[in-house]
Parts: C-alpha cells; structure tokens; sequence
C-alpha cells in the first residue's frame, strides 16, 4: 500500500527538517503565470496547503508523497479558466506572523475571485509560544492581518477551524506547542465570533476532518459503493498530515463548504464533484484499491471499510 503525507516541522526538527523544507518549498515553485485568466484564486497557508513530502519512510517502509491543495480541488472547476496564485508557505512554523503577512500582501496585490486559507490560522493557534495570553495575540495577529487583506480585497475567504491534535509525534509537533482543550475552544470560540463579523468569511470545519481522520474514519462513496476509510489510509503514521487519500477528502468537504458558502451568483460556485473524480485526480485510487483489499473480510462477515 503507498501512502502518502505532508509534515509540519517544529522547534524540535527544524534543524534537521529545515533544509529539506527549504527544497521542497523551492522545488515545488509557485504557479504564478502572469497569462490572463478569467478568474483567480489565491491559497494562504502552511504545509497541507503547500503539500510537504515527508522525507522519512512509514513504519511500514512505504514512502510519502501529496498533492498541493490547489491541484487536489482542480477538479471542482474543471472547464473553468482559473489562475490559482499559491502563496503557501511549508515554513510558517517558523515565523506565523511574518509568512502570513507576506502571503496576504502578495494576495492583495492581485486581488482574487476567492481565498483559501484553509490551514492559515493552525500556527496562529499552536506553537510553544509561552501560555494562552501570548496564544490569543497571536491569533488577534491573524485577525489585524486578514483584516488588512480586506481593506483592499473583498473577495470571500474559506479559514480552517482549530483541530485537536494531541497526540501527534512530539518529534515533530511538541506537547508544549498543543493547545490545551480549553484553549482549543476558546480559540475557536473567538474565530466564529471574529468571523460573525466579516461576511465575506467563510469557515471551514476543519477540527471535524481531523477528529473523523484520526477515530473511527470518513464515510465515502467510492466506485458506487459505500466505504469507511481508516486512519492509516488517510493520515501519515504520525497522526499529523493527510496522504493522497487524506487530500482527496478534505478537497471535497472544501468543495462541500464553498458550495454551501458562497453566493449563488458567485462564478466560482459550482457542482461538487464526485470523491471519485477526486481521488483520480490526486492519484489516490491505487493505494484505496491497496488498503480495501487489505481491509477485505471472509463472505457472509460484510466488509470493513
């Protein structure tokens, strides 16, 4: 079975990550063809929407690989000329507030039909930043940012909630920079109070992927039948980053999310597109094909997907 993952580096593994980091940032490139399009959306974020590769092989020997979130939600305008502008950052880790502003800044100088900013609040909430005051500025830096991105730009922006990630490996992500339960929703509490207040927000569930990912699976229909697929196909062994498979679901509960959010008149509101044609596309259905077999159970017992 191949699986595949991103990973987000922390104070603990920056120096031994950093420099392959730095490769795959650069590696990757930035899709900025100056070409006109008819309608551009731009991505804010960290490492799921830049589509870190781990370096390190699974338990299981297996390696690693993902797609950037832009190439996983193509499917959902396809047949639409769209200019993605990708200004994700697999470092932000390293500097939240710095990263975000440039990322926001570039996005304001060629102002989008749509925003994704679909895991730029995580380090606007997690890091070992010293207690829950200094984590809460740190999330007022978010707000006073994205508020200047609005002030020249209203177009509408999908934000990633705060997912629970305890439990993670502390090699890459420390006790000390996880938010206690009580922080996560007060972090999350001030986001949907923050964004009550911006309509052109809309806001992603993203605590609900992960909470799905990492317990009992995520409900698919896949081939014209009904599939739970588990944790190990969906997330890295390091119960931290999504694989092919992981990056096919969450594109489509985005896709789900802006359908639902954005105005019918909106150009880029159109049909969801099926999980088939999405894990297609990411190049997923191999390792799905794998893990089902795996899963596979004698005649008469069902399956357990």
């Amino acid at each position: 079975m191949r699986a595949a993952a991103l990973r987000i580096g922390t104070a603990i593994a920056v120096a031994l990550w950093t420099p392959l980091l730095r490769a795959q940032d650069s590696a990757a490139g930035r899709d900025e063809s100056a070409a006109p399009k008819s309608l551009r959306i731009a991505v804010a974020g960290a490492s799921v929407s830049a589509g870190f590769i781990d370096p390190a092989p699974r338990a299981d020997g297996e390696r690693n690989s993902t797609v950037k979130l832009a190439r996983a939600l193509a499917p959902m305008w396809e047949g639409v000329a769209i200019e993605f502008r990708d200004q994700s950052d697999l470092l932000v880790f390293l500097d939240p507030s710095g990263s975000a502003k440039r990322q926001l800044a570039r996005i304001a100088d060629a102002p989008p039909s749509l925003v994704l900013g679909v895991d730029l609040p995580f380090w606007f909430g997690y890091g070992a930043v010293g207690g829950t005051k200094a984590r809460l500025a740190r999330q007022d830096e978010l707000f006073a940012l994205l508020e200047t991105l609005f002030a020249k730009c209203d177009a509408p922006i999908l934000l990633g909630d705060y997912p629970d990630m305890r439990g993670a490996d502390p090699r890459m992500l420390p006790v000390s920079a996880v938010p206690s339960v009580e922080e996560l929703a007060t972090l999350n509490r001030r986001l949907r109070e923050w964004a009550a207040r911006h309509p052109q927000v809309i806001l992603f569930a993203l605590a609900d992927f992960v909470a799905a990912a990492r317990g009992q699976g995520v409900a698919m229909r896949l081939a014209g039948e009904d599939v739970t697929l588990g944790t190990e196909l969906l997330l890295q062994g390091d119960r931290l980053h999504a694989t092919r498979t992981g990056m096919a679901v969450l594109a489509l509960r985005i896709a789900e999310t802006l359908h639902a959010g954005l105005l019918e008149s909106h150009p880029l509101r159109l049909a969801v597109p099926s999980f088939d044609a999405l894990a297609t596309h990411v190049g997923a259905t191999g390792e799905i094909e794998d893990w089902l077999d795996a899963q596979a159970v004698p005649a008469g017992e069902g399956k357990k997907r």
